[in-house]
């Protein structure tokens, strides 16, 4: 988190996740995280919690809008900002209910063209456009899996994973490339249609390489 954090242009806080943050730190830890802003509709937001980061020049922008989650609000606020980002980390995205995951999903073809990364401790997960890629994997795997989520994906072509893809279609109905294995460096996909990568996640200090 503090690699993250000390590297990140902006950072933004989901008014859900505002409380966590402050309890997972205390004293001069806690001072190393005050997000730039905090969005949503701030209903669970407890006042002592709310007092400090304003308090530290955190900028609270309250927006009600029972249609959007939390991350949506959070992405159209830095799209609004104009702030130049090759890249949007969510912290936080996986281990609580699995319609809150399936909505983080959704966010991932809601916005195409921005780089999303889904993150949590110990996983990763995010969207492939159509085309070819390059998957860096030093910190990626050993498990992974395709899943073509939001449409089925023909022709789809991998080299570099234990059980590659050679041309199949691929569909929630059809085939799935769950359990697979990273096996190379780096993983090539080609893929007509946008197709997710979800694959565990490990640390620096977690890497026995």
């Amino acid at each position: 988190l503090r690699r993250v954090w000390s590297r990140s242009v902006v950072t933004i806080c989901a008014d859900g996740a505002l409380n966590r943050l402050y309890n997972a730190f205390d004293g001069e830890e806690r001072e190393q995280y005050i997000p730039d802003y905090v969005r949503g509709d701030l209903d669970s937001v407890e006042d002592d919690v709310k007092e400090y980061y304003t308090k530290r020049n955190t900028k609270i922008v309250k927006y009600v809008n029972e249609d959007t989650t939390d991350l949506e609000k959070c992405i159209e606020l830095l799209q609004s900002l104009g702030t130049s980002c090759s890249q949007v980390l969510v912290l936080g995205a996986f281990g609580g209910r699995i319609d809150h995951e399936f909505s983080h999903y959704a966010v991932l073809y809601k916005y195409p063209e921005t780089n999303i990364v889904l993150l949590s401790l110990n996983r990763a997960a995010f969207l492939l456009q159509a085309g070819r890629h390059a998957v860096h994997t030093k910190l990626l795997g050993p498990n992974c899996g395709l899943i073509p989520l939001g449409e089925p994906v023909d022709n789809v072509q991998t080299e570099g994973l234990k059980w590659d893809l050679h041309g199949q279609a691929m569909s929630m109905s059809g085939l799935l490339s769950t359990s697979n294995r990273i096996h190379q460096p780096v993983v090539h996909v080609s893929c007509s249609k946008p197709l997710l990568w979800v694959c565990d996640l490990r640390l620096p200090d977690q890497d026995q390489d």
